[in-house]
């Protein structure tokens, strides 16, 4: 009898240890909160012009409300179809994965669902191993117990890379069509869903051929869930794609950028390399047109003097009524020579002074 009894009290034992053990692992040993999406900062002139991008990823969040389904329906055909009926893990695709890895020569897939995919990046480490995988799957299940299967898709479409320095659904599509979302066709939101899988190879820029292949799978696939028919893909093959081209945009006003992040940076206490991840809009005093023709005035100016050595010069431009900043030029080359001379170059002033002691005077 008493042994009975030892045996009932020592299974209910393991069941508490394992059971506590389960909830540690789940509850309190994984990390908490959202994945950390660097945002990008834009910081604009007097009349609300960008004058450049800051960014450590090239970010622009979007809300869910603002994609359009059909991307939604293309991501969902490509990467996980019924992310909408698992709590974060398909035992479906993981057991297809595993045979097509054992017995069939397709190739190595993985079977991760979205919820997968998005803690692998946020959370994890890229490493492959067994351990990362469980630990990937649990983070997968508590990301699904604490959020809607709406707020994970959104922050997986602003977290995926789609190549050529783009990071988020809304990035990618100025990035490849120079519109946004809602002004994209259909071929081109099927493209946007197809590019993650292999960002430098489905490029459209490095291989054309490869990403209107790439376009047909994702089409195919939304015709075999169900999202489209086999005439609508047809329709969709013929609409146009129309990249916008890569263009390597020449950063505008730089000395000015320097003096704005350094400005930016004392007002917030914080360090200059964080204000390109945070997502702000820095309004500012320039004005673009006065900037442009400061650095043109400044550049024929010294152009006589050029005998093999580059001159330099430096010009501030401001409102006297206001004291607001115009144009500010540090010198005649950034990229060769960023030392901002209008703000650093400190010299004795000497009989340039002396027009204003006489105008007190006057």
């Amino acid at each position: 009898m008493e042994k009975g009894i030892k045996d009932k009290l020592t299974l209910v034992i393991w069941y508490l240890l394992l059971g506590g053990a389960f909830f540690l692992l789940v509850f309190l040993c994984l990390p908490p909160g959202k994945p950390v999406q660097p945002l990008t900062t834009q910081v604009v002139s007097d009349d609300q012009t960008l004058i450049s991008l800051l960014f450590e990823e090239n970010r622009e969040p979007v809300s869910l409300s603002e994609v359009p389904l059909f991307v939604q329906q293309a991501f969902l055909s490509v990467e996980d179809h019924r992310f909408y009926k698992h709590s974060g893990i398909s035992p479906v695709s993981l057991l297809r994965a595993a045979y097509n890895n054992f017995f069939t020569d397709q190739g190595i897939q993985g079977g991760s669902t979205i919820t997968q995919q998005l803690v692998k990046n946020g959370f994890l480490t890229p490493e492959r191993s067994i351990l990362r995988k469980i630990k990937e799957m649990f983070l997968a299940w508590k990301l699904e117990l604490h959020y809607s299967k709406e707020a994970i898709l959104e922050m997986y479409l602003n977290q995926i890379y789609f190549g050529h320095g783009a990071h988020g659904i809304k990035t990618a599509a100025q990035t490849y069509f120079g519109r946004p979302l809602n002004q994209l066709n259909r071929i081109e939101m099927a493209l946007l869903a197809g590019i993650p899988k292999g960002p430098a190879f489905y490029s459209p820029y490095l291989h054309p051929d490869a990403a209107r292949e790439r376009i047909r799978v994702v089409l195919k696939r939304m015709e075999k869930v169900g999202y489209l028919s086999e005439a609508e893909a047809r329709q969709i093959m013929e609409e146009p794609l129309r990249l916008s081209g890569r263009s390597q945009k020449q950063r505008k006003a730089p000395y000015f950028l320097d003096f704005v992040l350094e400005e930016a940076a004392e007002k917030l206490q914080i360090p200059k390399a964080e204000i390109s991840t945070m997502g702000l809009r820095i309004e500012t005093t320039l004005s673009l047109p006065v900037q442009q023709a400061a650095e043109e005035v400044l550049a024929t100016g010294l152009h006589p003097y050029q005998k093999g050595i580059q001159p330099q010069g430096a010009l501030i431009a401001a409102d006297s009524r206001t004291g607001e900043v115009k144009a500010l030029v540090g010198g005649t080359n950034y990229s060769k020579a960023p030392f901002n001379r209008a703000l650093h170059a400190h010299r004795q002033p000497g009989s340039a002074f002396k027009p204003f002691v006489y105008l007190a005077a006057l």
